[in-house]
């Protein structure tokens, strides 16, 4: 009996400049959707019909964050990040961040910054921080100050996976990176998104 041939569609991002190992890549993976029925029930039906194939959407699959969180020891930040989380009533805080690629110019960031203040909203803020700028230059004066009492400003990388999973939060703004859209629908527990 010959065994079973699978195929996969992968779309890589154009960017990556690496398309075609991409492409082989996909063809040694089995038919895995990283999605699931629900959210794209139809493209699953199409990719099913015309490849004649079945698709296993493998879902928005849940992560194990109890012990993640504190898997942090080389980065200061965290461990602190975490307690300030934990302490916040469930659904009351904004996770706010652009991924590592994008250099926010330092004028969207005093946008982006008034915008939070304004809100009144508890938030935890990752922010890229471009070379050369001290956190006082990127930020408006004073604006720590003002939010201490209600947000936590972050530099640099974050597990943002593990942040997102925390009940405390309870919507995001996001650059629209497909990983961050993934990573927050995966939890549930939002009550906003706002896609930049």
């Amino acid at each position: 009996m010959a065994s079973k041939q699978f195929h996969v569609m992968m779309l890589p991002w154009l960017a990556f400049g690496h398309m075609i190992p991409s492409l082989e890549f996909s063809k040694k993976l089995a038919s895995k959707v990283r999605s699931c029925g629900k959210f794209e029930g139809a493209y699953v039906a199409l990719l099913e019909e015309l490849y004649q194939k079945p698709v296993f959407p493998v879902g928005l699959l849940p992560r194990n964050t109890a012990e993640e969180k504190n898997n942090y020891p080389d980065l200061p930040n965290w461990p602190g990040a975490f307690k300030w989380l934990d302490k916040q009533a469930r659904k009351s805080v904004v996770f706010v961040g652009f991924g590592t690629e994008y250099k926010m110019p330092v004028q969207q960031v005093h946008e982006l910054a008034h915008g939070i203040e304004l809100s009144k909203l508890s938030f935890i803020w990752i922010l890229r921080n471009p070379e050369g700028l001290d956190i006082s230059e990127l930020l408006p004066t004073g604006f720590l100050d003002r939010t201490s009492d209600r947000g936590i400003v972050c530099l640099g990388w974050a597990p943002q996976s593990e942040i997102l999973a925390h009940p405390a939060i309870g919507g995001c703004v996001l650059h629209s990176g497909w990983g961050s859209i993934i990573e927050s629908l995966s939890d549930r527990h939002f009550r906003y998104s706002c896609l930049w």
